[in-house]
Formats: C-alpha cells, sequence, structure tokens
C-alpha cells in the first residue's frame, strides 16, 4: 500500500475502528469481567496507535496483542496481591498461597467487580485475617490486621433510604428475622406508612414506631456485617431500648451517691467502683459504646456540666440473648489537657468555610 494512503486520516480512522471492534469482541469473549476487559483491551488499542509499521494480518495481529496484554495485565495484579500480602504475612511462601487464591476468586466471581484493585486488596486483607487465625500466630499482627480493615469499610448509610438502596431481596432476608423481613415488606407493599396503618387497623403512631423498629434491626445487623464496632447504631432495637434504660439508672444512682441497690446490673464487689467513678456525675452529656471481639461492650458515659473538668466513666458490660446487662468492669478516665479557644482557633462549621480556608 501507498504511504500517502495509509497516511491518511481516512484510513487510519477506518483501520482503528475495525481493530476496536476485533479487540472488544476478542477480549470479551476471553476475559469474564468487564472492568479487566476494558483495561486489556486499551492496552492493545495503544499499542496499535503506537505502531509504525503496517499490520499485515490484522486478526493476527489483534489476537497476539490480547495475548501478551492479558498476561502482562493478570501479572502486575498478582504482583500487587503477593505485593499486599507478603507485607501483611511477613512470609513470602503464605503471600503466594493467598495471592493465588485472590486472583483465582476474581476470575471465577459471578459478580461484576468495578474497581479492581480494591477488590484485591479487601480480599488480600480478609484471606490473611483468616489466614492467621487458622494458623494461630502473632497475635499482635493479626490485630494489626483487624484494624486495618476497618479503615477499607465503607461509609455508614446516611438515611433509611440508602440503606435500602444498598441492599437487595437476598440480602435482606439475610440481615433480618423472618417476621422482620415479613414486616418490612408488607410496608413497602403499600404506598405510604399511613396506609399501611390503615390496612392492619393499627394507629399511625404505631405504624410509625413498628417501621422505626424495624429499620433500627436491619441497621444493626447490617453495620454488624461490615464490621462496624464503634458506634450505637451497632445495638439493635431491643439492645437500645435496654442500654438507655440502664443508663437512665445509672444516672439515678450516681445523683443520689448509692448504688448498693443496682443488684440487676452489677454485684456486691462492683458497687463501691461504681461509687467512686460516677462521683460528682450530674448528667449523660454524651455517650458511646465499642463491642470488643469476644462479644462484650465497652461502654462510656461523658458529663461536661463542668467543662474545665469533665467526668468520663468507662463500663465493660455484657449483653446476652435476653438483654441481660451486667457490668464487668468499671473505670474512670482521665482527662488528659485542654487546649484554649485562643490557640485551637475557630473550627469550620460548613465544608465550604473549610474549603476555602484551605486555600486561603
Amino acid at each position: 500500500m501507498l504511504p500517502e494512503l495509509r497516511e491518511s486520516k481516512l484510513y487510519q480512522t477506518r483501520m482503528y475502528r475495525n481493530v476496536q471492534k476485533l479487540v472488544s469482541t476478542s477480549v470479551s469473549s476471553r476475559i469474564p469481567h468487564s472492568t479487566l476487559a476494558k483495561d486489556i483491551a486499551n492496552s492493545v488499542l495503544l499499542s496499535f496507535i503506537k505502531e509504525d509499521a503496517e499490520v499485515a494480518n490484522l486478526q493476527s495481529w489483534v489476537s497476539t496483542k490480547i495475548e501478551q496484554a492479558t498476561e502482562t495485565h493478570m501479572s502486575d495484579l498478582w504482583q500487587y496481591c503477593f505485593s499486599y500480602a507478603l507485607m501483611l504475612l511477613k512470609n513470602e511462601e503464605d503471600a503466594q498461597e493467598i495471592s493465588q487464591m485472590v486472583m483465582i476468586a476474581l476470575l471465577k466471581s459471578q459478580q461484576p467487580v468495578t474497581f479492581v484493585k480494591a477488590w484485591l486488596k479487601s480480599a488480600v486483607n480478609k484471606q490473611s485475617m483468616l489466614h492467621l487465625k487458622l494458623k494461630n500466630r502473632d497475635s499482635a499482627l493479626y490485630a494489626s490486621l483487624v484494624n486495618e480493615i476497618k479503615t477499607q469499610r465503607e461509609p455508614a448509610p446516611s438515611s433509611d433510604e440508602e440503606l435500602d438502596k444498598r441492599l437487595n431481596d437476598k440480602m435482606l432476608r439475610k440481615l433480618l428475622s423472618k417476621e422482620d423481613y415479613l414486616t418490612y415488606t408488607e410496608i413497602k407493599s403499600h404506598k405510604s406508612l399511613k396506609t399501611y396503618a390503615q390496612a392492619n387497623g393499627i394507629s399511625y403512631p404505631k405504624a410509625r414506631e413498628t417501621k422505626h423498629r424495624i429499620y433500627t434491626n436491619l441497621r444493626a445487623s447490617y453495620l454488624r456485617k461490615q464490621g462496624w464496632a464503634d458506634t450505637p447504631d451497632i445495638l439493635d432495637y431491643r439492645q437500645m431500648v435496654n442500654i438507655k434504660r440502664f443508663l437512665e439508672t445509672l444516672l439515678t444512682h450516681a445523683l443520689s451517691g448509692d448504688f448498693s441497690r443496682v443488684f440487676h446490673y452489677a454485684d456486691k464487689a462492683m458497687k463501691p467502683k461504681l461509687a467512686q467513678s460516677f462521683g460528682g456525675f450530674q448528667e449523660i452529656s454524651d455517650w458511646g459504646i465499642h463491642m470488643n471481639p469476644s462479644g462484650s461492650f465497652e461502654v462510656y458515659v461523658v458529663d461536661v456540666t463542668d467543662e474545665d473538668s469533665p467526668i468520663t466513666v468507662n463500663l465493660t458490660i455484657t449483653l446476652n440473648k435476653a438483654n441481660y446487662i451486667k457490668i464487668t468492669d468499671c473505670s474512670s478516665l482521665q482527662l488528659l489537657g485542654i487546649i484554649p479557644e485562643e490557640l485551637l482557633g475557630p473550627l469550620p462549621l460548613r465544608s465550604e468555610e473549610h474549603t476555602s480556608e484551605l486555600q486561603s
């Protein structure tokens, strides 16, 4: 072919489209995941653009380039897995085993994977944790991996509507009890909560309470599955009710200074520690909770009535299936120091203010 014809824009455009069509068809038939297929196809098309010489057999050229690009891309992904696994496990043989397992899982996965490297990193992390747990070695390293994976959780849903969008019917069946699932689907089958209340012969406030209970249970179950442990939202409806009643009882005894009758929650030996820790406590300004791996909970309560000397009490409690609360430990946390407001400066209340401050 004449060089001037081969270099014309019309010819190049036509050739590129032919290659693009061939590459797309060939790659999609070989690679199951659309994201992987797209990356490999782009690599082949980039090679074609950089190719100076005329391609004699386009079909053969595309096939060879796809094979080369696939091998290179998969090798890069395996190396990515291996490097991360080696950093976590500190053992080359174990890292190779985990990397192989994760790559096979990726290729066999029936679900679409949008962010491949993020998926691989999460999978390597989880498999490494399981591997260490089964081998029961280096508990300190295992603990660090638990903390690492917590940072990779997706944000908690900000509303019931967002929670609905994240969950399909199969997930809902797993997260809810059978009774809650049936109530959830019935509420969803009505145009509004008002029509649900009318259909069931209950008041609107009762229907609203029912919906709140279902979504509280759903959110708690979902967040626990995601690995959340440091928010009251991990408590289901009954647990939340009991915890709040428990805190109100503690405050009543703290105000009176007498913990001798807290027999429902603490044994005799714990009562002096409670009285000492809650000395001077006036109100529960804030509270929080952390679920331990053992299933127990750390509950902290804060009183900031005296801003210069806030009181923080940490309680270790157990909560059984009947939601019976038992205090197993109690301690008063000491304030390390307070940063004066004139040194800290004003804090931005809105993201726009924060952005403008950063840019100035």
